[in-house]
């Protein structure tokens, strides 16, 4: 999903942001890279070790956050 803001992606069990996600791409030869085809709707952290869903916080709300503390 595009956004016209800037996010990040986070886990909604442990809040981390090391979020990993099944994908297919397919090789394309006229511009000899692999393109992503397909992803999936599963998640998993790399942070808590779970299937997980994810939630976007806006970048911006994360700087304003630090600059408060």
């Amino acid at each position: 999903m595009l956004s016209d803001k800037p996010v990040t992606v986070h886990c909604s069990n442990c809040g981390g942001e090391n979020i990993k996600r099944d994908a297919h791409a397919e090789w394309n030869s006229e511009l000899q890279t692999w393109e992503l085809s397909n992803t999936y709707d599963d998640f998993y952290c790399d942070d808590c070790g779970h299937d997980v869903t994810t939630y976007e916080r806006a970048i911006s709300d994360q700087t304003a956050e630090g600059e408060q503390g």
